[in-house]
């Protein structure tokens, strides 16, 4: 019951912060609902771009993402679209499920951890626990996982290296890849 009052409460603050143009704590509003849904909607994001992720641009992985946090939104997105901190949260969170959906693939075949889900959307530790565990498996990923997540794994692991380039942007260049390019 506290959780659901909790979850009412903070769908009220973001309309309100979004009615208001008060944008500076929606990112973390955001956050904070999505985790107060627990791990279950976490993994089960996951494994909706896992599957989209093996069934390559046809089941445009990016989008998939995307959508999944978007839904997260309130009734008021539209105003959202404007305000850069939820575009800059919405982008790390697709970002963080591209990455966790992929590692997801991997698991099928190699023993391992997967990417803990209170990484997810804080900063950059889905990318560093992602590169960590690519680097650790590396001769595992060679021989046991097939080219197309291989070649996944690269375009993740170059796109989202560094910071000069914006979130927004490195998801947009994995949409292209992911979504609407040849693929493997």
């Amino acid at each position: 019951m506290l959780l659901k009052a909790l979850r009412v409460n903070l769908r009220l603050a973001i309309d309100f912060g979004l009615q208001t143009s008060q944008s500076d704590l929606i990112a973390s509003f955001l956050q904070t609902l999505i985790m107060s849904e627990g791990d279950k909607w976490v993994w089960a994001q996951v494994g909706n771009v896992a599957a989209a992720l093996r069934a390559g641009t046809d089941g445009k992985p990016v989008q998939t993402a995307n959508d999944a946090v978007r839904g997260f939104a309130t009734k008021e997105l539209g105003k959202a679209k404007l305000i850069a901190a939820f575009e800059d949260y919405v982008a790390n969170a697709t970002a963080d499920l591209l990455m966790m959906g992929a590692w997801s693939c991997a698991l099928e075949l190699i023993e391992s951890e997967p990417i803990p889900t209170w990484y997810f959307a804080r900063d950059d530790r889905v990318y560093k626990a992602f590169v960590e565990r690519l680097d650790k498996h590396k001769g595992e990923i060679e021989r046991r996982l097939g080219r197309r997540l291989r070649w996944q794994f690269r375009v993740l692991r170059a796109v989202m290296e560094g910071r000069s380039t914006t979130l927004n942007s490195k998801v947009q260049v994995l949409a292209e890849e992911f979504d609407q390019g040849e693929g493997v």
